[in-house]
């Protein structure tokens, strides 16, 4: 590697080249400081400014770790937060799936494959409307549905930890009008 160096000094207002160095083989910082300055520099306080050195670029490399994972689990999070939101606005005593809820399911399903260690529960659910053992056999429908849906989209049934109906026992929002019993009538991914 071939280095110049030139030194100016100022004199009277002017400046002056005092050195002009060149030279066409390596050298190290060290020679180039004794060479400039005159000084020598010791071996200690080489050591400890490459200590320095070493400690600060390894301290930058600990920071941009730090970042990196704090954006992945927030990424992450946002997924989770995503793939977990309700599927609703199944029929009264339906379990089929609409072109709609098909759509949910399939940005679900993107979200799912980009995260391959996510498993999970599938819930189906039902507003209050209808006995208890229609509703249980309603809700296991629609999660039956689904899970067979997302299977035939590409995730692994091993992912899928179980399906189950919760029946009327977890409502979104009261049941207080048929817009309402619509957004309980649903299906929910839940992580594990």
């Amino acid at each position: 590697m071939a280095w110049a160096i030139t030194i100016s000094s100022r004199r009277n207002g002017d400046w002056e080249q005092a050195w002009n160095l060149r030279s066409t083989t390596p050298v190290s910082k060290s020679t180039i400081w004794t060479s400039v300055t005159g000084l020598p520099i010791s071996t200690e306080a080489q050591r400890a400014a490459e200590e320095a050195a070493r400690r600060a670029a390894e301290e930058k490399a600990r920071q941009e770790e730090n970042a990196r994972r704090q954006v992945e689990a927030a990424t992450l999070d946002a997924a989770k937060r995503q793939i977990q939101q309700p599927v609703d606005n199944f029929p009264l005593s339906h379990a089929d799936l609409t072109d709609v809820q098909k759509q949910r399911l399939d940005e679900k399903i993107v979200l799912l494959k980009q995260y391959p260690n996510l498993r999970f529960h599938i819930y189906g659910h039902t507003c209050e409307t209808g006995s208890r053992e229609v509703n249980e056999r309603i809700g296991l429908e629609r999660a039956t549905q689904a899970k067979a849906y997302m299977i035939s989209k590409g995730i692994a049934e091993s992912r899928i930890l179980g399906t189950a109906s919760k029946r009327d026992t977890e409502p979104l929002v009261p049941n207080t009008n048929e817009e309402s019993r619509r957004q309980n009538r649903r299906v929910q991914l839940v992580i594990q």
